[in-house]
């Protein structure tokens, strides 16, 4: 089974990292290290709010490795952020040789200006290039007195920086998840990991048996919902501006109940019902699901019948003659009045 969770980055510290041949090396550029650096230091990371990584998709090893299927830059920029603060991090093995070896002592290489060594190789280049990119940026901080880099930073990344820890089952194929994930870069969906949510066992109170019972009734309710939502008038109708439906419609629902908006970060939806699940219980949440999804279903049933308008036609007038009002604004406002 599936385990997904949100982890500290100090939570990995004693973690070690693997990562196959079949991945490309560390390919990150200066503005992708600088976005990430420039984020993590302005968010604020107040009361109980955190910065949270895209998802690390990772499988155990026999001997307790990770070999990591999917997140090896984030992850290779992290352990390089906090070499550069000479922090204790985890570990990252690589089966493309020498990379490991480079990694491990690349403040000697960067520092000592090593250039033959560095660029013998392109992933070596890529990773000293981080280096010097976030030694750089650490230095400006410093001489312009921002605040204590240095702790107050790590502080910042190993505490109030978390990532979406996805480890897929032992038996899982590995090498296939990295191809669907990878190839065209589909990222996981927040529907995905939501799924993941609802049938991790971690997440249920019952006895072994009846949690296996409660998790097929899930599954089949939710493909059930997706069936359903997977007919282009249903759809159209709760979606009549014509967007782009999400890979898994059902993840409309999802954004309807999280509030989700075109603003919010790409993962909100899931991080909102980690809280929820945590905060209600998953079958409170998973009962939520399926009153939006009967609500949709009631507005969309009651079509015209003996000459009359239904909500149907009333709800197809408000959200077609302006852009003001749409489904997921009624639905909302259904459900927090009624």
């Amino acid at each position: 089974m599936n385990k997904i969770e949100l982890r500290e980055i100090n939570k990995l510290i004693k973690e070690s990292f693997f990562i196959p041949t079949y991945q490309r090396g560390y390919r990150w550029d200066k503005q992708q290290v600088m976005e990430l650096l420039n984020d993590l230091y302005e968010f604020k990371g107040e009361d109980n709010s955190f910065y949270c990584l895209q998802p690390i998709v990772v499988k155990k090893r026999q001997d307790g490795r990770f070999d990591v299927i999917d997140g090896q830059q984030r992850l290779t920029t992290i352990y390089i952020i906090q070499k550069c603060m000479k922090k204790r991090t985890f570990q990252i093995e690589y089966e493309r040789k020498g990379s490991a070896e480079f990694l491990d002592k690349i403040d000697e290489y960067v520092n000592n200006n090593e250039k033959q060594t560095i660029e013998k190789n392109i992933d070596y280049f890529f990773m000293s290039a981080a280096y010097q990119t976030i030694q750089d940026w650490i230095k400006k901080k410093i001489e312009n007195q921002e605040y204590d880099i240095e702790d107050n930073f790590n502080i910042k990344i190993s505490r109030k920086c978390k990532v979406i820890w996805y480890e897929v089952d032992d038996t899982a194929d590995a090498e296939s998840i990295f191809t669907r994930l990878n190839i065209g870069k589909i990222p996981l969906t927040n529907a995905e990991l939501i799924k993941a949510l609802f049938l991790q066992k971690s997440n249920f109170k019952e006895s072994q048996d009846f949690t296996y019972l409660r998790q097929l009734e899930i599954a089949n309710e939710w493909d059930n919902i997706e069936k359903v939502l997977q007919d282009d008038k249903v759809w159209y109708f709760i979606n009549p501006s014509y967007e782009e439906p999400p890979a898994t419609r059902i993840e409309y629902i999802f954004d309807v109940i999280s509030d989700k908006t075109s603003e919010d970060c790409s993962n909100y939806t899931f991080l909102k019902f980690s809280e929820l699940i945590k905060s209600d219980g998953i079958l409170a949440v998973w009962q939520k699901i399926k009153e939006h999804f009967r609500i949709i279903m009631e507005w969309y049933s009651s079509q015209e019948k003996d000459g009359k308008l239904r909500l149907f036609h009333l709800i197809g007038f408000l959200t077609s003659s302006t852009s003001d009002i749409t489904v997921k604004d009624l639905i909302k406002e259904y459900t927090t009045t009624k």
